[in-house]
């Protein structure tokens, strides 16, 4: 049942991405496209560290 939203959630720094190339630098918001996209990172390198640590998990239950 997770599996959707996770993997909507690894897709959202490309679009922050490509909304950020779409701002003009000089922009209001391009700081805050800059900051979000690098929390969306953030979390993803979290996300993945922990499916790694569960599959780590499994194996040795095995």
């Amino acid at each position: 049942l997770m599996i959707k939203p996770v993997q909507r959630v690894m897709k959202y720094p490309l679009l922050l991405r490509e909304l950020l190339n779409s701002t003009p630098a000089s922009h209001p918001d391009h700081k805050v496209l800059q900051d979000a996209l690098l929390a969306m990172k953030n979390i993803n390198v979290n996300i993945n560290e922990l499916k790694r640590r569960k599959d780590l998990g499994k194996k040795k239950a095995q």
